[in-house]
């Protein structure tokens, strides 16, 4: 499939259930778009496909609601989709995928991109706002310039070079490495539950602080900057030889329900708990509070989590 592309920008509206996303830049002045394992009549059975207006339209259909016979959808094959765009093309909009993995060699523009169970790997992106959640897959960025916000659950972040402008990065049981230069115009964060940061800074330029927030994980900074811009904050150390952080596995419970197909199509995420199964772990933290380990805010924003 292809189309004419006649400016520099192109806006996505992409959403996938059963496969994944692949963003190629070429030498070229339309767009394509391929499908890894689907001819194309299957292609146009599975998935809504518009172009108008410099924007390209994807949503995978329900399964429920193709003419496909069932034994298709017991195919392993991934049904990748490819989408090959001119170099320097700008982006913007919106990717989600639910156990795809979402890859390209270089990305230009500004884009929410959110995975469930799959993995991000990016070579090169330039953005200055950037969004990326991800749930239970990893994360990988080999070079960024601009600005990023990471949303990670039960999955790590690795930042490998670049020059970062601003960033907030939350995790709550996965690693986030960081090793880029940094020319900050905004105040940046990072947060996690269980997980540890590590911050090699090749150098540091601009006015605003960083501040970095963990409950038990650790927090290691190497590198050339000004230590006065950097607040550590290590909340609650001791989880880390208490018998209670084995509760910090167990809160990837609360996105075990997730990706349903709802009737209209649209992919939805459930964040919420299920209690069922997390009764002990509340108890360790009443428990806690009782011994005075911990106060009474600390404790509930560790119940809060686990619903």
């Amino acid at each position: 499939m292809n189309f004419n592309l006649k400016g520099q920008t192109l806006e996505l509206e992409i959403s996938l259930i059963k496969g994944g996303l692949v963003i190629i830049e070429m030498e070229r002045e339309d767009l394509a778009l391929s499908f890894s394992e689907l001819r194309k009549q299957t292609a146009e059975e599975l998935f809504s496909i518009s172009f108008q207006d410099e924007l390209l339209l994807i949503k995978e259909k329900p399964w429920k609601n193709a003419t496909l016979p069932t034994a298709f959808f017991r195919n392993e094959a991934r049904n990748d989709l490819v989408l090959k765009i001119p170099t320097g093309t700008r982006l913007r909009g919106t990717i989600t995928t639910v156990s795809g993995d979402i890859r390209a060699a270089s990305i230009t523009g500004s884009l929410k991109m959110k995975t469930i169970s799959g993995q991000m790997n990016f070579g090169r992106i330039e953005s200055n706002r950037l969004n990326l959640q991800n749930i239970g897959g990893n994360l990988n960025i080999e070079n960024l310039a601009g600005a990023i916000s990471v949303k990670m659950i039960s999955g790590n972040c690795q930042i490998q070079d670049g020059r970062i402008s601003r960033f907030a990065f939350s995790s709550v049981s996965g690693d986030i490495s960081v090793n880029a230069s940094l020319d900050l115009d905004r105040d940046s964060t990072i947060h996690t539950v269980s997980g540890d940061a590590t911050l090699n800074i090749l150098g540091y330029t601009g006015e605003s602080r960083i501040y970095i927030s963990t409950l038990s994980g650790e927090t290691a900074i190497t590198g050339d900057y000004p230590h006065e811009k950097i607040e550590i904050k290590n909340r609650m150390p001791f989880l880390k030889s208490h018998p209670f952080k084995a509760f910090m596995p167990a809160m990837k419970s609360f996105v075990s329900s997730f990706a349903k197909m709802a009737d209209d199509g649209d992919v939805e995420v459930h964040t919420a708990a299920e209690t069922k199964g997390n009764d002990k772990y509340i108890q360790q933290i009443l428990q806690m509070l009782a011994d005075g380990k911990i106060n009474a805010e600390e404790a509930e924003k560790l119940i809060s989590a686990l619903k």
